[in-house]
């Protein structure tokens, strides 16, 4: 379990880490290089302090590899997973960090499923829960019930497997509702389906990687000039395939040289100029600003200009 607190940063920073945990049991285990990259980039994105909550038998080898990680540890079960006694222990924890992120190497064993139902409904912070703790989540019926009452953000990051236990669907069931759910969005690739990427016009590739993003269900799509080099009816597929995004409630961040279709589209803009934020706020007040008028729209964007 990986707990990131926010020191000295701007509320509006928020901190995302890869969970990782580490295999098998507590008691045999080493501590997993995943877990403490997970730990590092927590530590990177802004968090002031993480710490590591792990097995006692585990403890001095997480400051080993990365002194600049705290650790500190939760008692096991005879199983080697979380002992129902850390509960307490591991909510304590959880009152000086801003989040949390639960994830692979838990264990399926019964002690551990415990732990994991009483501390994702008691958990106060944001909660990240990948891997073995949607597995255990899924043996649960009522874990959906449990998600929906936190009062705190949950995230969960499944893998086509665990989204099927999750949902009781098999993978294959899992992954049809992405494809189908990407092709609606892009009707063209439907017939491209049996074609190398290579082999599709550069508009076609771009709705494919579109698509290719939306698989994974992000909640933040990062786009880079999409329109560049497209014809003019396939940028305007593009933009309509964004305002579908939008409407869903899928986060965009674009860049975009056409600014007159993305600030259309945006709900709030930023103008950078040599790598610097000149100008920024809603996007309807930024369309009607004299300098991006000048700039980036021409005068005749303004209405009553000749």
């Amino acid at each position: 379990m990986i707990l990131a607190e926010r020191v000295g940063f701007e509320p509006t920073v928020t901190h995302n880490a890869t969970p990782d945990f580490e295999s098998g049991t507590f008691d045999h285990s080493d501590t997993s290089p995943g877990r403490v990259l997970a730990a590092t980039a927590a530590l990177r994105s802004g968090a002031g302090r993480v710490t590591v909550a792990t097995s006692p038998g585990a403890l001095p080898r997480v400051p080993a590899r990365r002194p600049e990680l705290m650790a500190a540890a939760l008692p096991v079960a005879r199983s080697g997973g979380l002992s129902s006694r850390g509960i307490a222990r591991a909510l304590a924890l959880t009152r000086s960090c801003q989040a949390v992120v639960l994830g692979p190497g838990l264990g399926q064993d019964k002690a551990t499923q415990a732990f994991v139902e009483v501390f994702v409904r008691d958990c106060p912070v944001p909660l990240v829960i990948d891997a073995d703790g949607l597995n255990a989540l899924a043996s649960r019926r009522e874990a959906v019930r449990w998600l929906a009452a936190r009062r705190a953000g949950t995230v969960l990051t499944p893998h086509p497997g665990e989204m099927g236990r999750l949902t009781r669907r098999s993978t294959k069931q899992v992954q049809s509702v992405r494809l189908e759910s990407a092709l609606a969005l892009f009707p063209a690739l439907a017939e491209k389906l049996e074609l190398p990427a290579g082999a599709l016009s550069g508009g076609q590739q771009q709705m494919l990687a579109v698509a290719r993003g939306l698989m994974s269900r992000p909640r933040v799509l990062l786009l880079d000039e999409p329109s560049l080099g497209l014809a003019p009816t396939l940028v305007r597929e593009i933009f309509a395939a964004l305002e579908r995004l939008r409407s869903q409630g899928v986060t965009v961040l674009l860049v975009e040289q056409m600014a007159a279709q993305a600030l259309a589209l945006a709900d709030r803009a930023y103008v950078l100029e040599r790598g610097r934020i000149t100008l920024q706020g809603p996007a309807r007040e930024v369309r009607s600003n004299p300098t991006v008028i000048d700039a980036y729209l021409g005068r005749r964007a303004n209405a009553g200009t000749p």
